[in-house]
């Protein structure tokens, strides 16, 4: 009984493990936006002290509007603020680095 080329090209690419080709291990187009995605996420996450515009747990005076709402995006707090006055910016690069274990 003959093989397909099909089957004859994965028992090829089975037979040398460390030769695999780069659309197997990044899975195509999805695969690769993943691989850049996480990639940005952990250089951003190793810059942290010097991407963050403030400091993550310090609560600001002007983090709140007059009725104590969170502030919106925008000005000061390019993500807004939280719901007690802090930078989401901030927490989100720091919060990235104990995710990842940095």
């Amino acid at each position: 009984m003959a093989l397909s080329p099909a089957v004859t090209d994965v028992a090829a690419s089975a037979a040398a493990p460390g030769r695999r080709p780069r659309r197997q291990v990044l899975g195509g187009f999805g695969g690769l936006c993943g691989a850049v995605l996480v990639a940005a996420i952990g250089l951003a996450a190793l810059g942290a002290p010097a991407i963050a515009p403030h400091d993550p747990v310090e609560q600001y005076a002007d983090g709140l509007s007059a009725e104590g709402a969170p502030r919106p995006p925008g000005g000061r707090f390019p993500l807004g603020t939280d719901e007690v006055g802090r930078d989401v910016l901030s927490r989100l690069v720091y919060g990235a680095r104990s995710s990842l274990e940095f």
